[in-house]
């Protein structure tokens, strides 16, 4: 067998001028221009065929964050969204979600998407700051001063206020603000000076104060001004006394005066 012998022949080489280069350039462009556009008219068509595949309906709305005695009334308003897909979810949640707002002990609500089919809503709640004496009910009420709901006694650890005016006292109603800043002053004083907040406030007329400790000491206060040197005043009597104690008043803390119980 005899193997052919090629021979390589020079090529010449050739040169472009600046003006082929930008025409190559612009044609390699506008072929990719044209590819992106047929990509795009494609996907473009087969999206709303991939947002309509069964595997993206939802079957479980997760709550997140949500006190339990909140969790059926949220429930029963996303409801409407389950068998929807995720894509026409996105669309509808902002209704519903606003409904969710709405509810007297919902501060915020927001919807996150878990594909193929699992939406989250995190609920961030209100948190009851005072348990107020309202007649024969009691209102749990937030720091803003919403009406979060009626309880049938105070609930655990919150300070109960007496004395002060509610002339509407239905869930999602708000108490001004100036109404509760007497409360919410003597509250930090309490705390800052005793270590804890009482366990009632009353407001009296003239804008006097009375509190009840969490020890079950009843202490008159009187008007505002100068709690915290009043507070004082009413540790140092208390830290010389034994027997139980029907009230202290230290409305003058230069002289207090003490009952028996």
């Amino acid at each position: 067998m005899f193997r052919r012998r090629v021979r390589a022949v020079a090529q010449p080489m050739v040169f472009e001028t600046p003006l082929q280069r930008r025409l190559r350039w612009r044609r390699r462009m506008v072929r990719l221009g044209m590819a992106l556009s047929v990509l795009a008219v494609a996907a473009g068509s087969a999206l709303p065929v991939i947002e309509a595949q069964p595997v993206f309906r939802v079957r479980t709305i997760r709550l997140v964050g949500c006190p339990d005695t909140l969790r059926t009334p949220i429930a029963k308003l996303l409801s409407p969204l389950l068998g929807h897909t995720l894509f026409e979810v996105r669309d509808q949640a902002p209704r519903y979600l606003a409904q969710v707002r709405a509810l007297p002990e919902v501060k915020n609500a927001a919807l996150v998407s878990r594909p193929p089919n699992l939406c989250e809503v995190r609920i961030t709640p209100r948190v009851a700051r005072y348990a107020v004496r309202a007649g024969e009910r009691c209102l749990a009420v937030d720091v803003e001063g919403r009406i979060l709901r009626h309880d049938p006694r105070p609930g655990k650890g919150l300070p109960e206020v007496w004395g002060l005016a509610v002339t509407d006292d239905q869930p999602g109603r708000t108490i001004p603000s100036a109404s509760l800043q007497p409360v919410e002053t003597c509250l930090a004083a309490c705390e800052a000076t005793l270590g804890a907040p009482p366990a009632a406030v009353e407001l009296c007329d003239g804008g006097a104060l009375r509190v009840r400790t969490q020890r079950g000491d009843r202490i008159v206060l009187g008007r505002l001004a100068g709690l915290e040197n009043k507070l004082r005043a009413y540790l140092a009597v208390r830290s010389q006394l034994t027997d139980p104690l029907g009230y202290i008043d230290v409305s003058t803390p230069g002289a207090p005066v003490v009952s028996g119980g």
